[in-house]
């Protein structure tokens, strides 16, 4: 339980430590994650500047912009909220903080020497587990620790009922361990090195990613609103239907590759089935919401919270046309995908990385936001940038798509090369390069405005966490 007067004297020893640690960390790896993708935009377009130096190539910052994005500021945006939601949502003090932040310091340094070393060519060369066996070992074990104190905590718990972000918590500590052991098992070679990373991916980005994301949210709104859960068998039915359809829809992937037909059926059938959770979290968020739109105008969280389930909704829809075997057809060896990918990580789970840490920031620190307006103009420029980006780089994907079909339609194979080279060096790349230091400028605003609230936000009420007997 929570109390709010800095007065108590039953204040828990080092209570939001962790989470706090990785709050700091997560915004860290945002600033990093934005500029090393603006890099690789900018090499894609300009493939020609500084060729001579590795490290800047356009093939090793992109694996490096992908890794800090996911292993940096999505995996510790969501220990944030593991570390900050466990104590409160079950009445029980955070168990071995101490290991939990010990876990936190050592899963970033390792992250970090794990993107350096795809920077300096130490890499597995496999796509969204690109770091060396050697880091993702290591990395493995720091994972595990959050699944310890999660399982700890839990069994202290004094609260009897299990609110729905606690199941997204539970789960989310055991995807994350899992995803890794299970993209990076070693031997894997031509059509099943495919079906294993095209897996990986789906369930890296749908439920670690998102999934996390999806419960902190679902504490944010009726915390601030005061409104209760509008219904908890809608957000049950939301995440057991996540949690059953996103791995199978890699399988989509694949159309037209090295894999079996009812492999690539499978995959179509279950994207079509992620409309499912996507519209389930939306309207609870909006039923939730019902009769607090007022407050939604105000309260930068609450925006940011609305701005991540219509974006995943939309971007839902947006992968369920894709899986068409027609679509595919001219999309699948383009880089549509990467602009699909591009708004899941860097708008939907940013957007619901930001409602979190922009809830549990002032409370964890005791210090009130510093600018509502300065957040909100954060969410607009994202919104700018991520927009453009994704809308630019599925342009390119239409062109280079269609352009490497047009031999077939015309009868000259000429155009296969022509249309194919005149889109991948095109001046849309540099459009795209324009639009990623957008989202840039959008993030850097945002922990800007959350390194303020942290050291010059005006004093306020902090939450206190209370031991309960049990």
């Amino acid at each position: 339980m929570a109390a709010t007067s800095q007065d108590q004297t039953a204040r828990l020893a080092g209570s939001d430590t962790a989470a706090r640690s990785a709050m700091i960390a997560s915004l860290l790896f945002l600033l990093l994650a934005g500029l090393l993708t603006s890099l690789a935009s900018i090499k894609l377009a300009f493939p020609t500047l500084v060729a001579d130096i590795p490290l800047l190539s356009y093939g090793r910052l992109a694996p490096m912009a992908m890794s800090a994005t996911i292993f940096g500021f999505v995996t510790f945006a969501n220990f944030a909220a593991i570390y900050y939601l466990l104590p409160r949502l079950t009445g029980a003090k955070l168990a071995m903080e101490p290991l939990a932040v010990a876990g936190l310091a050592a899963s970033a340094a390792v992250t970090l020497v794990g993107i350096l070393g795809i920077g300096f060519g130490y890499t597995d060369s496999r796509v969204l587990a690109e770091m060396h066996w050697t880091v993702d070992i290591v990395l493995g074990l720091t994972y595990l620790i959050p699944l310890v104190v999660s399982i700890q905590t839990v069994r202290q718990r004094t609260e009897t009922s299990m609110y729905v972000s606690l199941w997204y918590i539970l789960a989310g500590v055991i995807w994350l361990p899992g995803l890794l052991l299970a993209g990076n098992i070693p031997g894997n070679t031509g059509t099943g090195a495919a079906l294993q990373g095209a897996f990986y991916g789906s369930g890296i980005i749908g439920l670690w990613s998102i999934g996390i994301g999806i419960g902190a949210v679902y504490y944010v709104i009726p915390k601030t609103t005061g409104n209760p859960l509008f219904s908890r068998p809608l957000a049950l039915a939301g995440f057991w239907s996540l949690a059953f359809v996103q791995l199978w829809t890699g399988g989509s992937t694949l159309v037209a590759g090295p894999a079996s037909d009812w492999i690539e059926s499978i995959g179509i059938v279950f994207t079509f089935g992620m409309i499912v959770p996507a519209v389930a979290v939306a309207a609870n968020y909006i039923g939730t919401l019902d009769g607090a739109w007022d407050q939604v105008r105000d309260r930068t969280d609450l925006q940011f919270g609305v701005a991540a389930a219509v974006t995943s909704l939309f971007l839902a829809v947006i992968a369920s046309g894709q899986a068409f075997r027609s679509a595919n057809a001219v999309l699948g060896l383009t880089i549509f995908g990467s602009g699909t990918r591009y708004a899941l990580l860097f708008g939907a789970a940013f957007f619901y990385a930001a409602s979190f840490l922009t809830h549990a920031i002032p409370r964890s620190f005791g210090r009130a936001l510093f600018s509502e307006a300065q957040g909100r103009l954060s969410l607009r420029i994202v919104m700018v940038g991520v927009s453009l980006t994704t809308i630019l780089t599925w342009l390119s994907g239409l062109t280079a798509g269609y352009g490497s079909l047009a031999g077939a339609y015309t009868g000259e194979p000429l155009n296969v090369g022509e249309s194919f080279g005149s889109a991948a060096g095109g001046a849309n790349y540099g459009l795209i390069a324009v639009a990623t230091l957008i989202t840039l400028a959008g993030h850097s605003l945002f922990v800007l405005n959350s390194y303020r609230t942290i050291t010059s936000g005006v004093a306020t009420d902090q939450e206190v966490l209370l031991e309960v007997s049990r």
